[in-house]
């Protein structure tokens, strides 16, 4: 029973965090990696304007992640950035998100 709460607790935590996003130069196409409830790697094709961030709101900001929005094939998702991840490109990622860490 105790694990099976625990095992709960740990993939709803972890559910739809970002893990990389891949950005092309050519274009403006991304590929988001997220981990879904049970931990498998989903992957969302989708254009650089079809996500967003927006932004928190109340004085109870999320200390751990970040929200971002994606629409995508007709479909909204809402997924989880870890804040203390590392950036490469940040001109690029600050342009997509609106946003500095």
């Amino acid at each position: 029973g105790a694990i099976a709460v625990f095992f709960h607790g740990l993939g709803y935590f972890c559910n739809n965090v970002i893990g990389i996003v891949y950005a092309k130069k050519e274009s403006d196409e991304l590929k988001i990696s997220y981990v879904g409830y049970f931990g498998r790697r989903r992957d969302i094709d989708t254009h650089f304007d079809h996500v967003c961030s927006p932004p928190q709101q109340g004085f109870l900001k999320d200390p751990l992640f970040h929200p971002i929005i994606v629409d995508s094939e007709g479909k909204t998702k809402k997924l989880r950035l870890f804040v203390d991840g590392k950036i490469i490109d940040e001109k690029k990622f600050c342009k997509l998100l609106g946003t500095n860490f």
